[in-house]
């Protein structure tokens, strides 16, 4: 007769099945239309997101501009140049965290911050079976192009230096006047 604990062990390792996780692709159908959904082949597609492809000369522009990259650098952080050359096509985050190496979080942030300032969007989608929400980031190719053509016609702006505090004190502070009291009539 086995002891309790072998027992308990065997029930324990017959009850356990692997987890695994819910795994999500994407069929390329005609013209260019990506159907998000469940590997399972009876659900139905959750959104219809509509693929594009952006041209490498609008990335090259942006790339070939000093101003321009130490700009997005500033407005996006260091992994900025990297996302924005690997950024061919419409894609997810974890895509772009795959093909550029780079942690997911981190292409997130970068992403989130260019968007606040208007030179990507994107398109929520959410799997029906678990709820969970996927995003699908483009890149405004104009406002791209805009970006570069006001960087190249502004020269950047050299911080002041001052050799003595005073001279930042007289540049910067502006002394209040004195006010100016009417006689009151009585």
């Amino acid at each position: 007769m086995p002891s309790k604990k072998t027992s308990k062990s065997r029930r324990k390792s017959a009850a356990r099945k692997p987890l695994r996780p819910k795994r999500h692709f994407a069929k390329k159908s005609a013209g260019k239309i990506q159907r998000f959904h469940p590997s399972s082949k009876k659900s139905r597609p959750d959104i219809h997101v509509k693929k594009s492809s952006y041209s490498k000369a609008a990335r090259q522009a942006v790339l070939s501009s000093a101003s321009a990259r130490q700009q997005l650098i500033e407005m996006g952080g260091e992994n900025t140049i990297d996302i924005i050359r690997e950024f061919d096509k419409d894609m997810s985050d974890e895509e772009l965290a795959r093909k550029t190496g780079i942690k997911a979080s981190d292409v997130r942030v970068v992403l989130n911050r260019l968007h606040s300032c208007g030179l990507f969007t994107y398109t929520r989608v959410r799997d029906r079976d678990s709820g969970w929400y996927s995003y699908i980031w483009k890149m405004s190719e104009g406002k791209l192009r805009d970006f570069v053509s006001v960087n190249e016609t502004e020269p950047i702006q050299e911080k002041e230096e001052f050799s003595e505090p005073e001279d930042y004190l007289k540049k910067n502070i502006v002394l209040p006047q004195a006010p100016i009291f009417e006689k009151r009539r009585r």
